[in-house]
């Protein structure tokens, strides 16, 4: 994987996103797990592309 690069705007961005997308899976009674955390953190840092995390998702769905 090529790791993006990104300046702190767009890392903020991104963990901004996630904060709110994080606080509506919580507020409708869900839970984020660790992994999940670390995925989205391997996110904002550009070790993986949104496309990448998508397709971690789905692969990590299908295995359960």
């Amino acid at each position: 994987m090529t790791k993006e690069a990104l300046d702190k705007d767009a890392m903020a961005r991104r963990r901004e996103s996630w904060r709110q997308a994080n606080a509506s899976v919580r507020m409708e009674g869900g839970t984020v797990d660790e992994e999940t955390l670390a995925m989205q953190e391997r996110h904002i840092s550009g070790d993986i592309t949104k496309d990448q995390y998508r397709t971690w998702v789905r692969e990590s769905i299908q295995s359960k």
